[in-house]
Order: structure tokens, then sequence, then C-alpha cells
């Protein structure tokens, strides 16, 4: 009797386990989908800074290899306890959210932009800390570094004109960059003058435009995956430290969108401490449930 409770008490605990992973992954999805939204930031620095960038990256770099090659799926391959409540997050967040971002973007840009700064670059600082022996990655973390600082020079508004070859283009340069941790996609759609009207399609939910724009994300994301899978292979290891460089190196990106002038002022201070607190509450949580999260 008392083997049979303790049966049931753990596969209970199993399924709350389970539960609780699915929810957490839906979160981060959450979060990740946010973020897409908002310029000089993509959803693959936060999947970066949370430790779970691969464990994306790997299952679509599979996915892509076996549609390639007309090759069936692994399902272990696959990590769907993790892919599946992400992907959900994300296109729930996309579309639940992005008249919350084109609000905060356009009438509270500054205090957005204070956040997320200071939110980014504390979690990657923390994250360096815990590399051993830095000084043997130092030559790749000051190439990502430079790498980012260089995108300060990108334009905006290339082409005015929305055109279908330009919403198909925008499609496939937005998720070509947006699977590189640091560089974002709402960055080169920037560029490109197709930022608002991306988002005012999706907060209209514009079936054409996206439709296109989804096509060429799909052909953008083949392209940046096959790229992205060889240096990998090539770098290993270093190749996180130059992806936290990269990230760290975009900060200054983001302060061309305002006016510096009304950076400073007694609000951004609070943003800044607040989002300090959370970061700090956020990195305790993780410190907690690391291996699990």
């Amino acid at each position: 009797m008392l083997d049979l409770c303790c049966l049931i008490t753990n596969q209970r605990k199993q399924e709350l386990n389970k539960l609780f992973y699915t929810f957490k992954n839906f979160t981060l999805g959450i979060i990740v989908g946010f973020t897409d939204l908002f310029p000089a930031i993509s959803g693959s620095t936060i999947l970066m800074i949370f430790g779970k960038y691969y464990d994306l990256f790997r299952p679509l770099n599979h996915i892509i290899n076996s549609l390639i090659s007309f090759n069936k799926f692994e399902k272990n391959k696959l990590n769907l306890g993790f892919t599946i409540p992400l992907l959900i997050g994300i296109i729930f967040s996309i579309f639940t959210f992005s008249n919350l971002a084109e609000y905060l973007f356009l009438n509270e840009r500054v205090l957005t932009i204070a956040f997320i700064t200071t939110f980014i670059t504390l979690i990657v600082i923390r994250n360096l800390f815990k590399i051993k022996k830095p000084s043997k990655y130092l030559i790749f973390f000051l190439t990502g570094f430079l790498t980012g600082m260089s995108l300060i020079l990108i334009p905006e508004n290339l082409f005015n004109s929305q055109s279908y070859l330009i919403i198909f283009l925008s499609g496939t340069i937005a998720l070509s960059f947006m699977i590189i941790p640091g560089v974002s996609g709402s960055l080169m759609l920037i560029a490109i003058g197709s930022y608002e009207s991306l988002i005012s399609a999706v907060s209209n939910f514009e079936i054409l435009y996206l439709f296109i724009f989804s096509i060429g994300g799909i052909i953008g994301l083949l392209i940046s995956v096959k790229i992205i899978s060889k240096i990998i292979n090539l770098l290993k290891n270093n190749f996180t430290i130059f992806l936290y460089g990269l990230i760290l190196g975009t900060v200054p990106k983001f302060f061309t969108q305002i006016s510096l002038e009304n950076y400073y002022s007694l609000k951004t201070l609070i943003t800044i401490l607040l989002a300090s607190i959370i970061v700090v509450i956020l990195l305790i949580i993780l410190e907690k449930y690391e291996n699990s999260f």
C-alpha cells in the first residue's frame, strides 16, 4: 500500500514538473515574441542570454536539413517539449502585444530603450562572469563587440516603397538576421523602411502582406540557419562568446533612435532601477531553477 502511494506521488510530481516545464517555455516564448516586436533587439538575443538559443537552433537546423535532403524528421532531435510551447508563446505574443509594442515604441521610446538596454546588459555581464578563463576567449568577444558596434552605421528608411518585392525582401532580410543573437530583424526592417508597415499589418491582420512577408522570411531563415550551422561547427564554444560580444556591441545602436537630451531624466533613472531590480529577481530565480529552465 505504501509503495502504491509513493508511486502515485512520484507520478503526480512528474506530471507537475512536465506542466511547469511547458509553462516556463511558453512564458519564454511570450518574452521572445514581445521583444521581437522592438527594433534593435531580437528574440534570439533573449534565448541566448537565458541559455536556450541552441535548444531552438538545433531542432530548426535538423528540420531544414531534413527538408533539403528529403529525409524524415527524427522526433528525438526536434525537442518538442521545448519548441512547441515556445513557438506557441511567440505566436501568441506577437499577435497579442503588437499594439502595445507599437504604442511603447511611438510614445514611450526613451523609457522602453532604457529598460531594454539595462535588462540585456546586466544579464549578459552576469553570463560573462560565469565563464572560466575569460582571457582565453577575449579575441572572440572583442570581434563580436566591434561587429555589433558597426551596426550603428546602418542607415534608416532606404526604401519608401512597399511593393510586393520590398515586402518579400523585408521578410527575407528580417528573418535572416532575427536568428542571430544581437542582431535585430526589426532593426533591419527600420533600415529598409518596412518596420512600421509590418507592425501595422500584424495589428490589422493584413493577410496578403503577412503571406508575402512570411514566404520571404522562410527563405531567409533557410539561408541563415545553414550559414550559422557551419560557423558553430567551425568555432564551437567560441561562437557563444562572440555572440555575447555582439549583443553588447549592439547596445549603442538603441540610442540612435532617441534624443539623448530626453534620456537624462528622473523617469529614465527610475526605469533603469526597475529593470535592475527585475534582473536581480530573475537571476535569483534562474540560479534556483537553472537545471530545469
